[in-house]
């Protein structure tokens, strides 16, 4: 059988109280004080072009090793990809063909998809930095994919490719650190095509 899914998502942040910068606070110190509870998108599940909760604003992931003899004493730090910034509103849409996988029989099918979602912030008391890489607007990604049902549900390895990757997307997150210790502009830094590329194995539907 031939099947077409659509899915629709969206959500707003309302900080009260305690979570709102008073008049000595630093709001954007103030709000990654709550980014476990703010909105990200991207996965398996969700923005497909992009890894888990990684569409949108992020930032160089960086671990710092002291020294064991003097805590206040940095010996070494690593970087390890991004790690999500989130945002206080999120929209995501998916739109999704479901195909038979001819000659295999019922338990096997392909499907294609086209994914749109957006991460931002719009409350000015609370604008993380953006970069200048403008990563709060709309993005999209589009991508094919094979469904295998098993007695412990469906079993989906699928690709996704973003249409239109934000500059951190297919820059190397130890190179991003490097240009923003130095203050130096993201612009010149290498793009690596491949890094649109995203593959997903996953149990359970998509929807």
């Amino acid at each position: 059988q031939v099947g077409l899914m659509m899915r629709l998502s969206g959500g707003r942040l309302y900080p009260y109280g305690r979570s709102v910068p008073g008049a000595d606070e630093d709001g954007y110190a103030k709000y990654l004080t709550f980014r476990d509870a703010s909105f990200t998108a991207g996965g398996a599940d969700d923005v497909r072009g992009w890894a888990n909760r990684l569409l949108g604003p992020k930032y160089p992931d960086i671990r710092f090793r002291t020294d064991p003899a003097d805590s206040t004493k940095l010996e070494s730090y690593a970087v390890g990809g991004y790690v999500p910034i989130g945002g206080l509103n999120r929209l995501t849409g998916s739109f999704e063909i479901r195909l038979p996988f001819p000659g295999l029989g019922p338990d096997l099918g392909t499907f294609a998809f086209l994914d749109a979602g957006r991460v931002w912030t719009d409350d000015s008391r609370f604008a993380p930095p953006d970069l200048g890489l403008r990563q709060q607007k709309m993005y999209y990604a589009t991508g094919a994919g094979v469904d295998w049902k098993t007695l412990v549900g469906a079993v989906r390895f699928l690709v996704g490719y973003k249409l239109n990757p934000s500059l951190l997307d297919v820059t190397d997150a130890r190179d991003a650190w490097d240009a923003i210790g130095k203050q130096e502009s993201l612009d010149n830094l290498p793009r690596h095509p491949g890094y649109r590329w995203q593959f997903h194995l996953s149990i359970g539907t998509g929807f």
